[in-house]
């Protein structure tokens, strides 16, 4: 068995910017550069991964053309407190907030105690 690489900060732009970067040509891609498994960052499809049900939008985009294991971020942003828990109960590999978007003190007191739970 030979070791694989982890890319835990993939920017694929599917849906809705795939002529930048879609699933097929990123995981290919990653597979040809013994990468295994990558998670995908939140924001830069349309719709951004900040919901349940844009995550689901997300993962079924994906479901027929990866290459790779794939993972998903859920995204942390103004507005979307009430989102995160549902969000993380929905099953992205974490979550992750910018440091140049502004994340509410709610959003990070919930994840705070959230991976304190765990």
């Amino acid at each position: 068995m030979l070791p694989g690489n982890v890319d835990t900060h993939v920017h694929i732009n599917e849906p809705g910017r795939t002529h930048w970067e879609g699933f097929a040509t990123g995981t290919m891609a990653a597979a040809l550069g013994g990468v295994t498994a990558l998670v995908d960052m939140p924001l830069n499809a349309i719709p951004p991964t900040v919901d349940v049900e844009s995550l689901r939008i997300k993962q079924e985009a994906a479901a027929s053309q990866i290459y790779v294991d794939t993972g998903f971020w859920g995204g942390i942003v103004p507005g979307n407190t009430a989102e995160l828990k549902p969000l993380h109960e929905a099953g992205p590999s974490g979550s992750s907030a910018s440091c140049w978007i502004p994340a509410s003190k709610s959003s990070l007191l919930y994840l705070r105690g959230s991976c304190a739970r765990r």
